[in-house]
């Protein structure tokens, strides 16, 4: 005999799917899932972009090197000096007679001398986290008064090279103070740990204490530039006086040294409301080199990358201070 029921008078079931409390328990474990995975595929993600942005500014590194071979050990320059050289004159670009001042027609802007050794420039510069972006556009704002001065005419004329039109021209931007400093100088560098008591826009003191001195591996080269502060608001490819350093980086950001190392660096940052004169934030005048003693410098220590071009770090100024 066949029986078609069970005991207890029901009918099998005949595999017509899960029934609705099933299939919320499966949505309700792959949500619970795709929650606890998307945080970890993120910081994956994030891991990778900072692996690039260190292979970026490892290529610039290289690239100093290689020119501080056909160069006598020193890298290239950083940017003009005023008071010797009427022209502008940045590592990234130069009138094509850099002795006289460029303009468009009879002496037109060129490639600087860094680009000779750098090959896919509008990648390189690029951190893929940023991708040049600042906090208010992603697009060249070109009614900014700044693009219309002679410094800013001079580095539109890389968009016809190099550079595609984005909001920053360099996410990793050079520091003044290293202008032709040699490979293998033996001048001590340090940034000042009270710049934390220091509003970010306040004046330095004349000497640090040497007790707040932290000393860096070398001179810094180029640092990734924190995009508001103030790489958006003059894009001038330098880093010095206010600027500060970006922390994109899980609060970190790059450094490249002189002598071709890179490395992913945390410093002081100020409160979270990002404002321009917070205090205990690190910045370019808070940066030093160690020279000899001077009236005006009793413990021999000078800032590697004051307000330019108000105090202009001349070519070579890092393998003695002063």
């Amino acid at each position: 005999m066949v029986f078609y029921g069970n005991m207890n008078g029901g009918t099998p079931r005949d595999g017509r799917g899960f029934t609705l409390i099933e299939l919320l328990v499966v949505i309700a474990i792959i949500a619970l899932l795709v929650a606890i995975l998307l945080p970890s595929l993120g910081k994956a993600r994030e891991a990778s972009r900072s692996v690039k942005c260190m292979t970026n500014m490892k290529q610039v590194a290289l690239g100093m090197q290689g020119y501080a071979l056909d160069f006598k050990g020193q890298i290239w320059e950083s940017g003009p000096d005023p008071a010797s050289v009427p022209s502008i004159r940045y590592w990234y670009v130069q009138a094509q007679n850099p002795r006289v001042a460029g303009n468009a027609t009879t002496n037109p802007y060129v490639p600087g001398p860094a680009f000779g050794y750098l090959a896919n420039v509008d990648k390189i510069f690029e951190c893929p986290t940023n991708q040049r972006r600042n906090l208010v556009s992603a697009n060249l704002d070109l009614s900014n008064g700044y693009w219309n001065s002679p410094s800013g005419q001079a580095q539109r004329a890389l968009f016809n090279t190099f550079l595609s039109e984005r909001a920053l021209n360099f996410d990793y931007t050079m520091v003044t103070g290293a202008s032709g400093v040699k490979v293998d100088t033996p001048t001590r560098f340090a940034w000042d740990k009270n710049c934390t008591s220091y509003q970010a826009t306040a004046p330095r003191p004349v000497q640090p204490l040497l007790a707040n001195m932290r000393p860096l591996r070398f001179v810094p080269a180029f640092m990734e530039e924190d995009s508001k502060y103030y790489n958006a608001n003059g894009p001038d490819g330098l880093w010095s006086n206010w600027d500060r350093i970006s922390n994109r980086h899980g609060g970190k950001g790059y450094v490249a040294y002189a002598n071709g190392d890179v490395e992913l660096s945390e410093f002081p940052r100020g409160g979270k409301a990002e404002l321009e004169n917070e205090t205990g934030n690190f910045t370019g005048n808070d940066l030093w080199a160690k020279g000899k003693p001077t009236a005006q410098a009793a413990l021999g220590w000078f800032q590697v990358a004051p307000s330019w071009p108000a105090t202009v770090r001349q070519y070579g100024w890092a393998n003695g201070p002063r």
